[in-house]
């Protein structure tokens, strides 16, 4: 059977060139294998279902696959014609000369008539024949190619594209509804159908957004009215596709939801340019309201299906919103980024915080999620940024306000009534919770804390970057750093204790390395943050050592932890990077550096498995070990330059044959090491040490 198609196909091409038609044969041939493609597709229907001699599977399938490949070739060709064509201008102006000849798509009636057919086929294919579900994709594909080739030629406008699908996505999800039953081929077909249908417009109206305001768009095509009523038309036939949805699947609830938010936006997005607001801080305050009025929806369908859906949609919204306000917010002079200051976006801008901070808020005393106060407690912090760089206030000033907010919510949480409770879980592991009075205003604390610490750190290194240090950054690296050490004892135990503590650190470093730009002007940038950090590293080891020592079993502070991991990493990796690079990059080797890593890992390794501590240990060990391994490269890489390849290979067998000898005579005990780890015996103890 493959044969007598195979014989037929070619038999009816090579006819085209006998008959000597005067019209495309491109387009012949496209339409040839189409209608032999229906011929062979229909004709496995002719042989009985039953399994005799001359059964439909033995007979028909070979049919019908066969006219699959007939369908699909014509289609493919099909395809590449359209996509050359709409290629071709770009491709003229590019280098100068397109495709010659007349293309399929110079017949476009017949183009689209091609793809309705295609359509037909593979709807015909899954519904009457396999039902696999894979054809109704290809449905979907040639349905959208049918409408894209038919409406585009018509109308010439991709608005009216948008319009179209959407229209018969709406109509595919009324056909779900109305006349299919639950379960049935029409249902199983209309549903992938629809949400295909809803979701390309979207894209292509995001497309023309930004082809209208990208600035990697050049040049850029103004939205006009057309648009703006088409991305309605989406967002309403996908709000009723949604309530159609309701009683068929949750997550075509969901989709079609987040499909209507987003043709909203895009709607408001065309909208606000042609009434005059063109620039997106004029926008964004307009817009916020999208995203609040979904929150509050998501409240009055407290309990139904759209609940949780609606409430995604309004955090996505908002999300996208800042994202672009903050983008907003920066002004790029020369090769740096700087804040803007002093312009009157600076109150649009911080309207559209404020409008933030009432959606966090609403969203939090809606939604029961406490995540909602430290987005809220932003959102103030960001409104308050623009309103204070309205006036040109130094952005130095907003990080001390910020920061002794931040303590101030802090101090109020702990007299409001704040308690640590310990939490079980499924599997019985122990977790800390807060609960209380005083938990929102905890949780904004925080928030509020480690924005200004964050920006305390990020503008002492900029300046320090830039050379340019002053009075200003002194007090502000000061008073944040106070501010951290007295958060440390405010918040109870747990994990923002730790940030805190942590974060102090690296202010009190940063200090340091600021006031010794002046002190160590002969050092370069690279060996102040070396001699900084290995300073303070050792400091913050024999204060967490001290506290350590005073602390009892039923006191234990685990701020010693914090401070025995951090002072471990500051008092050691900086020498072992420095040893690495005057080693291998440098000019020469720096003895100051190797004496230094020498000293620090040696005492810190003794300590540390004299007093058990763990941190310190392994730290100190592991560098020693690695710089005991560069040692011995080298010194390899030493004797190949002194006395030739023969003495290195020398050198290298000898290393591996010691190795052999001695992975040989040690078997046994390697064997015992997985039992040793999961036992913690021998000097695996380090694991459960402090």
């Amino acid at each position: 059977m493959y044969a007598v198609e195979a014989g037929v196909t070619l038999t009816a091409l090579l006819f085209l060139p006998v008959l000597n038609v005067s019209v495309d044969a491109t387009t012949l041939s496209i339409g040839l294998m189409m209608m032999l493609g229906l011929i062979s597709i229909h004709a496995e229907r002719a042989f009985p279902a039953s399994d005799g001699e001359f059964g439909r599977v033995r007979y028909g399938l070979p049919l019908f696959w066969s006219g699959q490949a007939q369908v699909g070739v014509s289609l493919l060709i099909l395809l590449g014609s359209q996509i050359l064509s709409w290629l071709n201008d770009p491709i003229s102006e590019l280098f100068g000369s397109g495709f010659q000849g007349n293309l399929s798509t110079g017949r476009p009636l017949l183009a689209g008539s091609l793809w309705v057919l295609g359509t037909y086929v593979y709807l015909y294919s899954d519904l009457v024949v396999r039902r696999v579900g894979v054809y109704v994709y290809l449905a979907a594909f040639s349905l959208l190619m049918a409408i894209v080739t038919l409406i585009g030629w018509q109308f010439d406008s991709p608005e009216a594209v948008i319009i179209a699908l959407a229209t018969v996505a709406l109509g595919a999800n009324l056909a779900q509804s109305y006349v299919a039953e639950k379960g049935d081929k029409l249902s199983r077909v209309a549903a992938p159908l629809g949400l295909i249908l809803s979701g390309i417009p979207l894209f292509i109206g995001w497309a023309l957004h930004l082809r209208a305001n990208s600035l990697f768009w050049s040049p850029n095509v103004p939205i006009e009215w057309v648009y703006v009523v088409a991305m309605l038309v989406v967002a309403v036939s996908n709000r009723i596709s949604a309530h159609l949805s309701r009683e068929v699947s949750v997550r075509q609830v969901a989709a079609y939801l987040f499909f209507s938010a987003a043709g909203l936006l895009l709607t408001a997005t065309g909208l606000l340019p042609l009434i005059g607001l063109e620039p997106w801080y004029q926008q964004a305050p307009l817009l916020m309201v999208i995203p609040i009025g979904y929150i509050i929806a998501s409240r009055l369908w407290r309990g139904r299906i759209p609940e949780r859906p609606l409430g995604w949609i309004a955090h996505t919204a908002t999300g996208i919103i800042l994202f672009h306000v903050l983008a907003a917010s920066l002004q790029e002079i020369g090769a740096v980024i700087r804040l803007l200051q002093g312009q009157p976006q600076n109150l649009l801008l911080g309207v559209v915080f404020a409008e933030a901070a009432l959606f966090y808020v609403l969203a939090g005393l809606f939604r029961k999620r406490s995540v909602n106060a430290y987005f809220a407690a932003a959102a103030a912090c960001g409104a308050l940024w623009q309103w204070m760089g309205y006036f040109g206030i130094s952005g130095y000033y907003h990080t001390i306000l910020y920061a002794v907010l931040g303590l101030a919510a802090l101090l109020t949480s702990r007299s409001l009534g704040l308690e640590q409770v310990t939490v079980y879980g499924d599997r019985g592991e122990k977790s800390l919770s807060m609960r209380g009075r005083g938990l929102t205003a905890f949780q904004s604390g925080n928030a509020i804390l480690s924005i200004a610490l964050l920006s305390a750190f990020w503008q002492g290194l900029m300046r320090l970057v830039d050379g340019q240090t002053g009075g200003i950054e002194y007090s502000v690296l000061l008073i944040t750093t106070v501010i951290g050490i007295a958060a440390v004892w405010t918040v109870p135990q747990g994990a923002w204790r730790r940030v805190y503590a942590s974060a102090s650190v690296g202010l009190v470093g940063l200090a340091f390395l600021t006031i010794s730009i002046y002190w160590l002007k002969a050092l370069t940038l690279g060996e102040k943050v070396e001699l900084v950090s290995v300073v303070a590293g050792v400091a913050l080891l024999m204060v967490s050592h001290i506290a350590r020592f005073r602390e009892t079993a039923q006191s234990r502070n685990e701020l010693v932890d914090v401070g025995l991991f951090l002072g471990s990493i500051l008092a050691t990796v900086p020498l072992l990077v420095a040893v690495v690079y005057h080693r291998w990059w440098g000019d020469a080797i720096s003895l100051r550096d190797e004496l230094g890593i020498l000293t620090v890992t040696m005492v810190m390794l003794v300590t540390g498995y004299s007093w058990q501590t763990r941190s310190p240990t392994l730290f100190g060990g592991g560098c020693l070990t690695l710089y005991l391994i560069v040692m011995i490269t080298e010194l390899a890489r030493w004797a190949e330059e002194l006395t030739g390849v023969a003495v290195f290979m020398t050198i290298i067998g000898g290393l591996v044959f010691a190795a052999g000898i001695t992975l040989s005579m040690y078997r046994e005990k390697l064997l015992q090491l997985p039992d040793k780890i999961a036992n913690r015996e021998g000097v695996f103890r380090i694991i459960t040490w402090r």
